[in-house]
Parts: structure tokens; C-alpha cells; sequence
């Protein structure tokens, strides 16, 4: 039994699905009934919980026709939808130069979330589970917390062997049930920075290319293009607000929230230049 988690929207059913966006929910209501089982009366999401919708049908794949496939290409799939916490406030690691959580409760919260899922996906005898970069992008949080922290959710002390895109299988004692974790994680970046988080010896790297490579670049350009404008969109947002807060609290929550967003742009452009270096001695290298 394979079980995906839905990177959802707290707010809407398909997030901005109807609107033309482009995101893993979205892209799951896209080539999936899911959507009309994600009923308007389900939000807003609970802070720690999710829906849990058994036997979606899969009808679209990124190796299928755009407008029909056979039957052989259709299956069925349980799908959690989940939602991550949204924009929190972060900083600079002066070790690493990384992102990460300004409060401890931020990563606490985050690491319970996941529990919740975990603890869905077992109790609905889910052997096989998917799961990704969750809230990292638009939702602002750091991709190495939210590695390490399915690392802390999955592994917890043990170290027992895990398979990854990245694969991770569960230590007995904590996901009992659950044979294989995998991670899809689109983006090179964040895919390495889980590899980092969990180490070789309990992640193992699949790279799987699906159709044309060309194809799957420009829509990798595309989703990284559409990340980095909502990015901004959001930046210019808080900027008006900050510019009317009437409380100096607020005025100051609000500015952290905006250093996280202008850290998380700024890893985004620095991710883009190094691959499109790497692409040009790869070019001079041929």
C-alpha cells in the first residue's frame, strides 16, 4: 500500500489549484481525484493533523499523454494532506551560513506535524510512504531544519538502514509497518541538502528521469521561476505592511519574517547561479 503526503494549503482545498499554480498540491489534484474529496468543511487544517484520503486515483504521470493514458499507467494511491508552517522566523547560521528556526517552538512544531503524519500513514497500514521538502520554497522554512527534523521524526536515536530519491526505511521500534520512506524532491538543491542531513549510510540517492530530459528542464525552470516570484511577491507584501504597522511589536515580527523570506530568496539565486555554472563547465568541459 503506497501512501503520499499532500504538501497542502491550510486554507484552501487544492490550494491555488483552480488559479493555475503549479506546486506539488496542485500538481497531485492535477493528475489525481483528489480534489473533490478535499471538501471545503475539512479547513481550515488543523495546526497538528491532516485529512487522510485512501484510494486516489492516479491517471496522469509525467510519462503519460497529456490527455489520455491506458489503464496500465492508472493506479491507486492513500494521500495525507498535511499543511507546514507558514513563514516562520528565521536566521543565519554564523556556522554554517545556513538558514534555521529563530525559536525552539517553530521546531518543535514542526517535528510534531510530522509525527502526525507518520502516526496517520501506520495506522493506515501504509507500507510504502512518499514524502518531499516539506514547507520549504514559498513557505520560507529551511530546507536543512526540515531535513533534520524528518531525520529526528523517522530515525530518532536508531540507525537503522534507510532507503532514498531520497529513500528512508523506518527503525522497527518507532514506524513499525512501514517498509520504505521516500523523499521526491525535485529541486537538486534541497535533495542535497537531505543527503547531507541523513548521511550515506541511511539515505540512498535514486535519480529517476522521467520522459525527455529537455522537457523536464524546463519545467524544473518553470517551478523554480514560479517559486521564486511568489517569493517576491510576498517580500513586496510584507514591505507595505511593515510600512503602515502602527505597533512597533508588530512592526518587528513582521521584519524578521521578512529577513527569512529575503534569506530564503537569496539561497534560491545562489542554487540557480551555481547550476547554471556547473551547466557551463559541463559545456566547456564537451
Amino acid at each position: 500500500r503506497v501512501a503520499i503526503l499532500n504538501m497542502a494549503s491550510p486554507l484552501s482545498p487544492g490550494g491555488g489549484f483552480l488559479n493555475g499554480a503549479t506546486s506539488q498540491e496542485e500538481s497531485l489534484c492535477m493528475a489525481t481525484t483528489l480534489l473533490p474529496a478535499l471538501r471545503d468543511e475539512f479547513y481550515r487544517l488543523p495546526e497538528v493533523g491532516c485529512v487522510y484520503t485512501p484510494d486516489v486515483l492516479v491517471f496522469r504521470t509525467m510519462a503519460s499523454s497529456s490527455s489520455s493514458s491506458s489503464s496500465s499507467d492508472r493506479w491507486f494511491v492513500d494521500v495525507v494532506s498535511a499543511a507546514m508552517l507558514r513563514l516562520p522566523e528565521t536566521e543565519i547560521d554564523e556556522d554554517t551560513g545556513l538558514g534555521k528556526y529563530v525559536h525552539a517552538k517553530d521546531r518543535e512544531l514542526v517535528i510534531d506535524k510530522m509525527r502526525a503524519v507518520m502516526r496517520v500513514f501506520q495506522a493506515k497500514q501504509a507500507k510504502r510512504v512518499v514524502l518531499g521538502a516539506w514547507g520549504c520554497g514559498a513557505y520560507g522554512n529551511p530546507v536543512g531544519e526540515v531535513a533534520r527534523a524528518w531525520k529526528k521524526v523517522l530515525l530518532g536515536g536508531n540507525s537503522k538502514r534507510v532507503k532514498q530519491k531520497g529513500k528512508a526505511a523506518e527503525p522497527r521500534s518507532a514506524w513499525d509497518g512501514i517498509e520504505e520512506v521516500v523523499f521526491a524532491v525535485k529541486h537538486a538543491g534541497m535533495a542535497e541538502a537531505f543527503q547531507a542531513a541523513f548521511g550515506k549510510e541511511h539515505l540512498e540517492w535514486v535519480d529517476d528521469e522521467v520522459g525527455d530530459v529537455e522537457s523536464q528542464g524546463g519545467e524544473e525552470d518553470a517551478e523554480e521561476k514560479r517559486q521564486s516570484d511568489e517569493v517576491s511577491e510576498r517580500i513586496r507584501g510584507l514591505k507595505l505592511r511593515i510600512d503602515r504597522a502602527p505597533d512597533p511589536h508588530v512592526k518587528a515580527g513582521l521584519e524578521a519574517v521578512l529577513a527569512g523570506l529575503l534569506q530564503s530568496q537569496k539561497s534560491m539565486v545562489s542554487i540557480s547561479s551555481k547550476e547554471e555554472y556547473d551547466s557551463e563547465q559541463e559545456e566547456d568541459v564537451c
